[in-house]
């Protein structure tokens, strides 16, 4: 990974306290964040993800966040992102949440599937109660 953007789309409603791309214990570059929630609980998630390879869009998926972690069969391609941050993350039950959102030394080692050389960015927004709250930006090389 190359680059790990964190934005606060609503600072009534959230704020980033850790949005961080380091070099874990392997020197592979891990993303970590902490997102402070100032309205809680937070149940009703919609998550809408654009993936990009080099400039083209490849993928622009909407999912109900909440029904997804009831039944995650429904969404393959979304089990994939999601098996990498459940084990490290307090994102690992169902809605609604009660707490802050916490993910820890998720590096790109852990992707599970080949993909073709080049530049890849993925965009992650969420929408909570028909408002845009918060957002992900990851931007990442396969050799």
């Amino acid at each position: 990974m190359e680059k790990a953007v964190c934005i606060a789309l609503d600072p009534d409603f959230c704020k980033f306290e850790l949005c961080e791309l380091k070099p874990n214990e392997e020197n592979i570059p891990a993303f970590s964040m902490i997102l402070r929630l100032l309205q809680l609980p937070l149940a009703n998630v919609i998550v809408t993800t654009e993936i990009y390879y080099q400039t083209s869009l490849l993928t622009n998926r909407t999912i109900d966040g909440c029904t997804f972690l009831k039944n995650r069969r429904r969404n393959p391609s979304f089990v994939l992102i999601y098996n990498l941050i459940e084990k490290n993350s307090n994102v690992n039950h169902t809605c609604p949440f009660n707490h802050d959102l916490r993910v820890y030394d998720i590096a790109p080692k852990k992707f599970a599937m080949p993909l073709p050389t080049g530049k890849y960015i993925i965009k992650s927004g969420y929408t909570v109660s028909d408002k845009k709250r918060f957002q992900f930006d990851f931007t990442m090389k396969v050799f």
